[in-house]
């Protein structure tokens, strides 16, 4: 959208030209307007320049004050007087090759003589960016219609006019194109304008340029309207440390060298300035040239990421909270550009396995070095110097946030020096609040920490903040009343403003409100921390939205899960798993409210008839999740009985997509790792959780269970004890399939217990016993074909057996040959792999093979692979000896 008050109309008076030069222009700051350089002549040039969206300012005189060399056709006026100040412009860039770019411009067609009767006119285009690459320009071509001229072309006057893309200012048109007549205009690109030094002296500094087709995709930039808000990493409130650059500096090596693609995790507890590294490492590459995305969190728009595919210059894409957001980087990794320099940063609170849990074709991000932050502060004199140079800086944004804000005349720097409380600095976001906390106190007249935790004494003086914007909106609340509605605001992501009062429904002090006074409650919280695509935001940092949901959950226990509940009906399975999300924060604080949103989106997704594979890899995550939880607290039974749940999960994902049958392997796996059998000495043995990767690492290494990070390290096991764990395991299988072989719930632990049974048997060097299931039987029919029934299961354990017995069997029969797979329930990747096999090997003995086969599920699996095309498949023995007679 473009600002209406900053377009204007030009005329100036040209030596040699016989009529005023009429053009257009955009007003970029207070006192200056940029437009095409022809409009002004020379540097000096007088200007009549009008305003037709600020009424109190009719025409305005203006000089010309710098005019670009050729090929550069821009201009910037200088006005006589300053005009109000509005808000910032947005200046820009395009970055990638589609093939047509939404575009808008309004300029003033000189349909007549009179410069004072120029109206304005908006213009629809289109830009070519292909045609950019061939002579620097943008090349727009027009929906919107030229006006009807009196003479010559409908666009004249329209010289100067901005150029928006996505809202951002891009360009500024300078001609019409004289190959395409009315059909195509030229606008000189921003970037160009930016480039030369004397126009960014003048203008008064390079603004940050943003990358348009990105725009969607970007995090929204933030102002600062509290103060609390002065303590996030996007809004940069206070320089950036020293004690980082080194780190900065490597993050710069692994951007610029290597290999066409690379991947980064930066992992560190919360509050410990990876976001705002990742933001000083984007400042610097944008500078460098490259195009930065700091990845917005928008699952109802994965479309958007396909912009990516398109961009033509080196791309830095930072994932902030990579933990919570796999099924985004699933997409992500689908498409990044091939053609340039890819680099991903993830971060994270930590590298406890969540990759594991990817798509399959994310490798990129699997394989992502890892990189610790170490403690920036150590709580000694350096610590308490940088303290007294923040102190400054945020005395100065105080004071425009509030020019009551007041320190009666003492330095900031002195205040904050004073060691009350002794705090640990070692945490980056622990010293910002104590700066921001104490000279807060100190403008308060209040006693600096008063034994409160520094997120209680900053959310006191937010407090103000937020009652002071309420009576704003014409609310009385008491500020028991704010907390709360602050705390569901944070918690519940609303997506419009029937889901806003639904929420605020049912937070106590304003559920008895009546509706019109709730929906100006509704209103003060999206204008209190503005949510971008949601209807509100979340307080921030995340350190001061757990704080105040710890101590709502303490005071007002009943709050937060009433706010989830009612939350929870709102929309479908994937937007109330974005709502889950915000129960990671919430655990470090009421682990209790987080297992009860787990359990209820779980049992949504279960009860749903027909999933699609989108709704079984969030039931997937869901699962994962809840399993990690029971295992860290010890609750092995509840840890198995949900990565039970998981494995049938894993085998539904992979019939629908065979790339996730790697997947269903570890998980079985996995779930062999976490469930017990009967005797306790030998449950010991698997009590640590661990991921599917380290799962493999731990038992083909033989001697050492591998713990997942901030798990209790355990004793290796020794070879005695893991010869008695397979007895065990073996033992277990037998009475399972004695008791239950027959159940769906059997048949899973019994498979389950086979992938057990693998992994220790490889990991001890023992033989293998007998498998409780039946083997693979061989016998010659009345009718002469040799015949090879399978047992219950073809897979990584029996699939080696029959590929012996078909390799025997092919010198032995009279050209006939059926595998016989009536009884045969589950089949995975390796049986499917032996049976393509044997055709092969039957072909080329010229031997004719059929297989009997008539369980669906199975005959599913051969469709979607493809393996039906292969084989030749009846449903029953008597089909198989009719085809073979």
């Amino acid at each position: 959208m473009i600002p209406a008050k900053r377009v204007c109309r030009t005329s100036s008076r040209i030596p040699g030209r016989e009529r005023p030069t009429l053009g257009s222009g955009f007003l970029v700051d207070d006192r200056h307007v940029v437009t095409a350089g022809h409009c002004v002549g020379a540097e000096g040039a007088q200007v009549m320049l009008s305003f037709p969206g600020l009424k109190a300012a009719p025409e305005i005189a203006g000089v010309a004050v710098w005019r670009g060399a050729s090929p550069v056709d821009g201009a910037v006026i200088r006005l006589e007087e300053a005009l109000p100040s509005m808000s910032d412009v947005a200046w820009g860039r395009l970055v990638g090759s589609e093939p047509a770019v939404p575009a808008e411009a309004v300029g003033f067609p000189a349909l007549s003589r009179d410069h004072r009767s120029r109206h304005s006119h908006h213009l629809d285009a289109r830009v070519r960016t292909l045609s950019w690459l061939g002579h620097g320009h943008l090349a727009l071509m027009p929906i919107t219609p030229p006006p009807a001229p009196h003479e010559g072309s409908g666009w004249r006057g329209y010289s100067g006019a901005a150029v928006f893309c996505e809202g951002i200012f891009t360009g500024v048109i300078t001609q019409v194109s004289s190959r395409w007549e009315d059909r195509e205009l030229l606008a000189l690109p921003v970037s160009d304008l930016l480039a030369d030094r004397g126009f960014v002296d003048i203008i008064g500094g390079r603004p940050r340029m943003r990358d348009v087709e990105l725009e969607r995709l970007q995090v929204p930039d933030v102002t600062a309207v509290s103060p609390a808000m002065l303590l996030r990493a996007d809004v940069e409130a206070t320089a950036f440390q020293a004690g980082r650059e080194r780190t900065l500096a490597s993050l710069r090596a692994w951007a610029e060298t290597g290999p066409q693609r690379a991947a980064q995790l930066i992992t560190a507890p919360g509050g410990a300035g990876k976001s705002r590294l990742a933001r000083e490492l984007g400042h610097r590459m944008r500078t460098a040239g490259w195009a930065v995305l700091h990845l917005r969190d928008d699952p109802r728009r994965p479309d958007d990421l396909d912009r990516l595919r398109s961009v033509r210059i080196p791309l830095l894409v930072v994932v902030d909270y990579a933990e919570t957001r796999r099924r985004q980087l699933d997409l992500l990794a689908e498409c990044l550009p091939s053609d340039e320099p890819v680099r991903v940063l993830m971060l994270a609170r930590g590298d406890d396995g969540w990759r594991d849990a990817m798509r399959p074709g994310t490798g990129l991000f699997k394989a992502a070095e890892v990189m610790r932050l170490d403690p920036l502060y150590g709580g000694g004199p350096h610590t308490y110097d940088v303290a007294e140079v923040m102190a400054t800086e945020y005395a100065k944004e105080l004071k425009g946030l509030d020019p009551t804000f007041d320190l009666q005349g003492r330095d900031p720097r002195r205040l904050v020096s004073s060691p009350h409380g002794s705090p640990d600095f070692r945490d980056a976001l622990g010293l910002h609040m104590h700066v921001l906390g104490t000279l807060l106190d100190h403008a308060a007249g209040a006693d600096p920490g008063a034994g409160l935790a520094a997120e209680g004494r900053i959310l006191d003086h937010e407090g103000r903040y937020w009652s002071d914007t309420a009576r704003e909106h014409g609310l009385n609340l008491t500020i028991d009343t704010m907390r709360s509605a602050v705390a569901a605001a944070s918690l519940v992501p609303a997506d419009g403003i029937d889901a806003a009062r639904s929420v605020l429904a049912t937070v106590p002090g304003l559920r008895d409100l009546r509706e019109d006074e709730r929906l100006k409650a509704a209103n003060w919280l999206r204008d209190l921390y503005p949510g971008g695509t949601h209807w509100w935001g979340s307080l921030q940092p995340d350190r001061l939205a757990e704080w105040l949901f710890g101590e709502r959950n303490r005071s007002r226990p009943d709050v937060l899960p009433l706010v989830f509940r009612s939350a929870s009906t709102q929309g479908g399975p994937i937007e109330r798993y974005e709502l889950m999300r915000k129960f990671r924060a919430i655990d470090r604080r009421c682990a209790d409210l987080a297992d009860e949103a787990l359990d209820l989106l779980r049992r949504e997704l279960r009860d749903e008839p027909h999933p699609d594979q989108e709704r079984l890899e969030l039931r997937g995550s869901l699962l994962a999740e809840q399993a990690r939880r029971h295992a860290k607290r010890g609750e092995l039974d509840r840890a198995v009985e949900v990565k039970a749940e998981l494995v049938d999960v894993a085998r539904l994902t992979s019939a629908l997509d065979p790339r996730f049958r790697p997947r269903l392997l570890e998980e079985l796996r996995a779930l062999a790792i976490w469930a017990r059998p009967d005797e306790a000495e030998t449950a010991k043995l698997f009590t640590t959780p661990m991921s599917p990767s380290q799962t493999a690492v731990v038992f083909r290494e033989l001697h050492t269970i591998k713990p997942m990070h901030n798990r209790p390290t355990l004793d290796p096991p020794t070879e005695h004890r893991r010869t008695l764990a397979v007895q065990a395991v073996r033992e277990w299988i037998s009475r399972t399939a004695a008791l239950d072989g027959e159940s769906d719930r059997g048949r899973v632990r019994i498979e389950m217990g086979m992938a057990w049974l693998n992994v220790l048997e490889d990991a001890v060097h023992i033989p293998r016993l007998h498998d409780a299931r039946p083997k693979i039987s061989e016998h010659v029919a009345s009718g002469g074909a040799r015949v090879i029934a399978t047992g219950r299961a073809l897979d990584v354990y029996t699939g080696p057996m029959l590929r012996d017995s078909v390799k025997a069997a092919l010198s032995k029969t009279d050209g006939r040959l059926i595998i016989d797979m009536t009884l045969t329930r589950f089949i995975d990747s390796t049986g499917l792999g032996v049976l393509i096999g044997s055709q092969r090997r039957a072909r080329e003995a010229h031997v004719a093979l059929i297989v009997v086969c008539s369980y669906e599920r199975i005959l599913f699996l051969m469709r979607i692979t493809g393996t039906n095309q292969v084989l030749d498949i009846v449903p029953d023995i008597d089909a198989a000896h009719r085809r073979l007679s």
